[in-house]
């Protein structure tokens, strides 16, 4: 036989015609060499299939197995149903979108086939068609390539049918993603996956979001710190997660270390998630901003020792803060940690409760009490408030609570509670310094009113009964306290 004959008649314009008898009479030990198999005349058997057999030159199929032919359209051999059911059968057709739709025809009901628009692998799969599923995992890249990437509504496969899909390694990854990215369909488990499409998984949220799917992110090959910041900070996500419980189990714990120690998140992403972790941790963060910081004192997250509080020695406002949302264990070793009377200072201004206050007040030196105008209108109210003994205090420092207390009723409250320790004099050089008009009660020929109020009732009446004043009444509307002072020091035991 002419080597450079079947070549040469297999693209002549009698192309079928020679084909066929190429088919039916050439040797069979050529059969499988080019140009026969892999060559024009396999290729011309492919595509013009129906043409040669019509040509009348009969041949046992079986060389069309030799040849390696693969049949463009199975449909046009309804004239030869022997043919055709061969060919089938043995998989000698191309993997195209016509040949799997007609290969199915064969074995399910056109509502079955309805499916093959939207999800054709899934429709594949459940055929339970030996040959055309043995025939489409064969040939993977051409299906994925000249059927899923080209039919545009292929976008509800199912998860299994997914999974098969980017499992097939020889199909290069970015067909695998792109024919993943369409899908509808959300995986449940990360798990399933292989890794190296756990952040491409993640990044198109096409898989369920879970936190046992984000700790499968966190132990992949595949990790990337980046990424899985971007999802958990992405909106929908975020709204998903926040409902559901971190895993508090011991190979959970990797997951909660990253959203502690995340300082890509911002502010209010980080409170969220830093709210429903399921531990306490021992120290902050290392480097962490101070607005980050002060998230994790006020959720409690991180354990009070004096690691933890000297770790915030460089941060004062910090450390009152950690000491305040931490106040019992604080107290219960006060003693233990090195802090001044500003530090005490700022517990008074915290939310911790009067009770606690008042411990934290015994600890302060009496001279930042009397020094300090701004450290006494702290004490003061909270002294008022709660109660005091006067005489453990002293009279530098009552004078110092009262005057510089706010509001005047406060300052009220307080002289009037510290006035069987006062002398006369004493009562009167803190008046003084009150503002008007309450100043001109201790000034002789004065008649000031001040409103009627519990406080200034009960003062007014205990300043009557000492002779620090003349003389009291009501005025006509009954609002106010009309005042009558000495109009000089009376003598002791004698009256104006």
């Amino acid at each position: 036989l002419w080597k450079g004959f079947p070549a040469i008649a297999a693209e002549s314009d009698q192309s079928v015609l020679h084909v066929a008898r190429l088919a039916a009479y050439a040797p069979e030990a050529t059969l499988s060499e080019t140009p026969f198999a892999d060559g024009p005349v396999a290729a011309c058997l492919s595509m013009e299939t129906a043409h040669v057999l019509g040509q009348g030159v009969e041949f046992d199929p079986s060389r069309l197995e030799i040849l390696r032919v693969e049949v463009a359209d199975l449909s046009s051999l309804t004239d030869f149903p022997e043919v055709q059911k061969f060919l089938m059968d043995g998989g000698l057709y191309a993997i195209n979108i016509s040949n799997v739709r007609f290969a199915l025809e064969q074995s399910k009901n056109s509502a079955e086939l309805k499916s093959l628009d939207t999800q054709h692998y899934t429709t594949v799969l459940e055929s339970n068609n030996k040959s055309l599923l043995h025939r489409v995992e064969a040939d993977f890249i051409r299906y994925m390539r000249h059927v899923l990437l080209k039919l545009e509504d292929n976008t509800k496969e199912g998860g299994s049918a997914i999974l098969a899909a980017i499992r097939h390694d020889e199909v290069a990854v970015e067909f695998r993603e792109d024919f993943w990215s369409r899908q509808s369909t959300i995986l449940p488990l990360l798990s399933e996956v292989p890794h190296h499409f756990h952040a491409f998984g993640l990044e198109h949220k096409r898989v369920a979001a879970t936190w046992e799917n984000c700790l499968t992110f966190l132990s992949s090959e595949s990790f990337n710190a980046e990424r899985l910041t971007a999802y958990l900070t992405d909106p929908n996500v975020m709204k998903v997660l926040l409902k559901e419980a971190i895993p508090d189990h011991k190979d959970a714990l990797p997951l909660s270390r990253f959203l502690l120690n995340n300082a890509s998140f911002k502010n209010g992403t980080y409170r969220s998630y830093t709210a429903i972790l399921p531990w306490k941790f021992n120290n902050f963060p290392a480097a962490f901003s101070a607005e980050k910081l002060k998230i994790l004192i006020e959720e409690k997250r991180i354990s009070f020792s004096t690691e933890s509080f000297e770790s915030l020695s460089e941060q004062p406002e910090l450390q009152v803060s950690f000491s305040a949302t931490n106040i019992d264990a604080f107290l219960s070793n006060s003693s233990n940690y090195e802090v001044d009377d500003g530090f005490r200072m700022g517990l008074l201004r915290s939310k911790i409760s009067d009770d606690k206050k008042k411990i934290v007040i015994r600890d302060i030196d009496p001279e930042s009490i009397t020094a300090d105008p701004s450290c006494a209108s702290v004490v003061g109210p909270i002294l008022e408030r709660t109660g005091f003994e006067p005489i453990e205090l002293g009279f530098d420092v009552i004078r110092s609570l009262v005057v510089n207390s706010k509001p005047i009723a406060v300052q009220t409250s307080l002289l009037n509670k510290s006035r069987d320790f006062l002398s006369d004099d004493q009562v009167r050089g803190i008046l003084a310094e009150f503002e008007e008009p309450y100043r001109d009660i201790v000034a002789f020929g004065k008649s000031p009113s001040i409103p009627n109020t519990s406080e200034n009732r009960s003062l007014i009446e205990w300043l009557e009964q000492r002779q620090i004043i003349s003389s009291w009444k009501l005025t006509v509307t009954e609002k106010e306290l009309r005042i009558h002072t000495f109009r000089s020091k009376p003598q002791e035991g004698a009256s104006e």
